[in-house]
């Protein structure tokens, strides 16, 4: 949080801080972060579930599963950035993995809340039927499965002492 404290970001105009948001996304991706450019913190959240159970990431946009771990099961991660006070869902499209993780991040701070593991089994007596898939309230979620935020507080919190190799040159920056 070094950088973070010693930079005021009020004192940049609304447009820097724009062109500072797409800078910080490019670096995430060159990093390995990131692999696309949609919700950073479901982005985080799968990078932190590959460092936790390892094998392979799957392709960006698949809709069934995120990893595929050592043992061959095919994992689905979801994660909400939510306001504490906020209950919202998770939203599953199909069935076709073989354990979710659900990650809660505070908005305010990217901080993670907390993180659940299911076997698709336990998931299944938990979701209601919505007409593009399955949800799983985060109360819900919260209150079944396995705890396993520490494994991935221990994960995020490398990130403070880490700077990850670029995986591809960096843009030139102006």
């Amino acid at each position: 949080m070094g950088f973070v404290n010693q930079h005021n970001l009020s004192n940049l105009s609304d447009g820097d801080l724009v062109r500072l948001e797409a800078r910080l996304r490019s670096e995430f991706q060159h990093r390995g972060l990131t692999r696309t450019s949609s919700d950073l913190m479901g982005e985080i959240a799968e990078y932190a579930a590959h460092r936790v159970y390892g094998g392979q990431l799957l392709s960006p946009g698949n809709p069934s599963a995120d990893i595929q771990d050592s043992d061959g099961h095919r994992i689905q991660v979801k994660s909400r950035t939510l306001d504490p006070t906020v209950k919202r869902h998770f939203s599953f499209g199909s069935w076709d993995f073989d354990v979710a993780v659900c990650l809660r991040f505070d908005r305010a701070t990217n901080k993670l809340q907390w993180a659940r593991k299911y076997e698709l089994d336990e998931l299944k007596g938990l979701w209601s039927k919505h007409p593009r898939g399955y949800r799983l309230t985060t109360g819900r979620a919260k209150q079944h499965g396995r705890d396993v935020t520490a494994k991935f507080e221990a994960v995020l919190a490398q990130m403070d002492s880490t700077t990850s190799p670029h995986l591809t040159p960096s843009p030139v920056l102006a």
